[in-house]
């Protein structure tokens, strides 16, 4: 990349004139694609990891050359790491956007990005960026991503559901304890259905008892039927007739039994970190003391729960899960669920499954072991395991791009839709072929350094110029594509 990319500025009236916190600037390099970098000030952290959820730490080299259009800084170090956050976005359709400063790009309405674009006249890329030539942005709240939040009747009761993107219908069965607003503010979160909003339709919904849902649940409703015809309820909700469904944890369990028992509405199913039998979770009586300290201590309980969940996270994130615990489900009701949770037995529908299936599992999980895993797809006739590196169990913790490349490619159409994009790879180089090979298979980029003996920076590079050139607005859509195009 050339020391002296060339840059632009955005002007205030981009956002109503008013000055503020952000400071936006883009840079072209000499070999790749146009990038935007966001300086945000430490009050506005949260927003700036949801109004920029490219950020990759591999990019430090970038953005420290992208640092020299800002004053001459010839390094992070001077840009006060520790008081100002920086994110780096692709501006992938470059000087096409020479008629927005920022917004949003009409042939990228469904992505949950907003677009830097160039400015046109002396401010346009070519001209170089000058400290004093750039005005501050507000920080607008309606660039992130927006979810839409209803309500419907099953036996009484409302069950809440959340729904985000555009394109096919992916739903998630409940997992253990989820809270559509509450899961929503956290950034991991974000970024990781956002990802698979920018080709898909999500569906998630806080099963009874917990989150947004009502709170009440009565005996009955703690069984894996009901859990089976609360998700049915929903389907007929939202008017589906088929879905692919992408069962996280427990919600594996439901995805499995549910696809099992009414195959005609389930194109395609994703079992990531699940079990077959819930018994074999764990020991009888550690189960039992599990369920009663939850119950009997929630406020222990849920430490606990968070060591349990949250593998290599630190005491913030911890505690940051303690209190969304605590905040989404009584202990009473956690209890309930997590003695489902250890009685859940799917090992007969697993058998009977005859929907495309694949089974992605982090190798070093420590909360539902890879072995489990394995089990789910040795039972599952025809399916495909994706073993991937990591020990995080929620999937948008710890590698999550990767993770979230291996569903959207386990959910790429019919073969028939894919013929279009072969000839569209044709235009890759044989090296950006095997990146694209190798991203869809859920590698991440320092994986795929590893694979390919190059450097971590190289391959985001690659990365770039793959997303670039096909104009693929996430690494999840370049995962589903190569899929498409028989790279997968």
């Amino acid at each position: 990349m050339s020391r002296r990319a060339a840059g632009s500025c955005f002007p205030a009236d981009a956002l109503g004139g008013e000055r503020a916190d952000c400071l936006g600037a883009q840079a072209a390099t000499a070999d790749g694609p146009v990038f935007g970098l966001r300086l945000v000030d430490h009050d506005h952290r949260d927003l700036a990891h949801a109004l920029a959820l490219d950020i990759d730490h591999g990019l430090a080299e970038t953005l420290g050359d992208l640092a020299l259009l800002l004053g001459g800084k010839d390094s992070l170090d001077h840009l006060h790491i520790d008081e100002w956050h920086f994110a780096l976005l692709p501006v992938r359709d470059g000087p096409a956007l020479a008629d927005t400063a920022w917004g949003e790009h009409p042939s990228r309405a469904r992505s949950r990005h907003r677009y830097f674009g160039p400015c046109s006249g002396d401010g346009a890329i070519g001209h170089p960026l000058h400290a004093h030539q750039c005005e501050y942005l507000r920080v607008a709240s309606s660039v992130m991503l927006d979810q839409r939040i209803g309500f419907f009747d099953f036996e009484g009761r409302k069950v809440a559901y959340s729904l985000v993107g555009e394109g096919p219908l992916i739903v998630f069965p409940s997992w253990w304890i989820s809270h559509i607003e509450l899961e929503w503010q956290q950034p991991s979160f974000r970024a990781f259905f956002g990802e698979l909003a920018d080709t898909h339709t999500v569906l998630r919904y806080d099963r009874l008892g917990v989150g947004l849902s009502d709170r009440r649940r009565d005996p009955h409703h703690t069984s894996l039927e009901s859990e089976l015809g609360l998700l049915h309820a929903l389907l007929d909700e939202q008017n589906v007739d088929s879905c692919s469904l992408v069962g996280v944890s427990c919600g594996g369990c439901f995805g499995a039994a549910y696809a099992s028992r009414h195959p005609e509405r389930v194109r395609r199913l994703v079992i990531y970190a699940g079990c077959a039998d819930g018994q074999a979770l764990a020991p009888p009586q550690a189960q039992a003391s599990l369920i009663e300290l939850v119950r009997g201590t929630w406020g222990f309980g849920s430490r606990i729960l968070a060591e349990v969940f949250m593998t290599g996270a630190d005491d913030r994130e911890r505690s940051a899960y303690v209190e969304f615990q605590r905040k989404s489900a009584s202990a009473d009701m956690a209890a309930d669920l997590l003695r489902l949770t250890f009685a859940l037995d799917v090992r007969a529908d697993l058998a009977h499954l005859r929907t495309p299936t694949v089974v992605i599992h982090r190798t070093a999980d420590r909360t539902v072991p890879f072995s489990h895993g394995r089990e789910v797809a040795t039972l599952v006739p025809d399916a495909r395991l994706i073993p991937l590196p990591g020990d995080a169990h929620h999937p948008w913790r710890g590698d999550a791009s990767g993770t979230g490349a291996a569903i959207a490619g386990a959910l790429d159409p019919d073969p028939g839709q894919g013929a279009p994009a072969a000839p569209l790879a044709q235009s890759l180089t044989e090296r950006e072929r095997e990146v694209l090979t190798l991203v869809a298979r859920g590698f991440s980029d320092s994986a795929i350094a590893e694979q390919l003996v190059l450097s971590t920076h190289t391959v985001h590079r690659h990365v770039a110029n793959i997303r670039n050139k096909l104009n693929l607005p996430s690494r999840a859509a370049a995962a589903a594509f190569a899929v498409r195009a028989g790279l997968g």
